[in-house]
């Protein structure tokens, strides 16, 4: 009676069964969760989308102002030959104030030749359109000027002294409009706004003068019989 339990084949033996496909359930239910098969690989194409937007993050956007960077204003100003004009040109402010123009205007021409396309050179070209001026030569003047203005269009002071050239030609037109784009450029200078309506109030008096010329010449033409009627034939 003690030995029977261990051979007996009652279900009381058998219940092992169950229990070891139980657990073979079991571990089938959990092996999609830990088994690094292609269950696994949905993963990777749902963590690879951030790489690209942490990338774009440090390319594209733009830094802010305070965090760019200082870039100067032209790399040429740190070369020799820039140095060596910015000297000349200073020895030539220094002769124009002892009203020693010719020789202010060889400096002008000597930093050009040096710099021509520099990053002061519309600078030396509107301060030897001033010499020119003084040196009664107001067209080498004018094209001093325009010439600042080609390299650089803002320069407040080339388009004053290109209508201060003007003016000494008697272009007062072209002086006028010269004043008119400094003044756009400064609002508050006053000695271009005097410029500005001296200019303008002999472009109206040269004006005045032409239509009362105008007039005077027509009158003429008709007291003298050159008058043409309206009736008379045409050939």
């Amino acid at each position: 009676v003690e030995r029977a339990p261990v051979n007996h084949t009652s279900p009381v033996a058998a219940s092992p069964s169950p229990a070891k496909k139980t657990e073979r359930l079991t571990v089938v239910e959990r092996a999609p969760g830990n088994h690094p098969s292609a269950v696994a690989a949905p993963p990777s194409p749902v963590a690879s989308p951030p790489s690209p937007a942490k990338k774009t993050a440090i390319v594209y956007p733009p830094p802010s102002p305070d965090k760019a960077p200082k870039v100067p204003s032209s790399p040429a100003a740190k070369l020799p030959f820039y140095q060596e004009a910015e000297s000349i040109n200073a020895q030539g402010n220094e002769l124009m104030q002892k009203k020693q123009f010719s020789q202010a205007l060889e400096l002008y021409t000597k930093a050009l030749k040096i710099s021509p396309a520099g990053p002061n050179s519309h600078v030396y070209y509107s301060n030897r359109s001033a010499a020119h001026l003084s040196l009664g030569d107001a067209e080498s003047s004018i094209q001093d000027s325009q010439l600042a203005l080609t390299i650089r269009p803002d320069y407040t002071k080339a388009h004053s002294r290109l209508g201060l050239a003007h003016y000494a030609s008697g272009r007062y037109e072209e002086a006028v409009e010269s004043y008119d784009a400094a003044m756009d450029l400064e609002p508050d200078n006053e000695w271009v706004k005097r410029q500005y309506e001296k200019a303008r109030k002999m472009l109206v008096k040269m004006q005045e003068e032409e239509e009362e010329e105008k007039k005077k010449v027509l009158a003429e033409d008709k007291e003298g019989g050159d008058w043409p009627s309206p009736f008379a034939k045409t050939t």
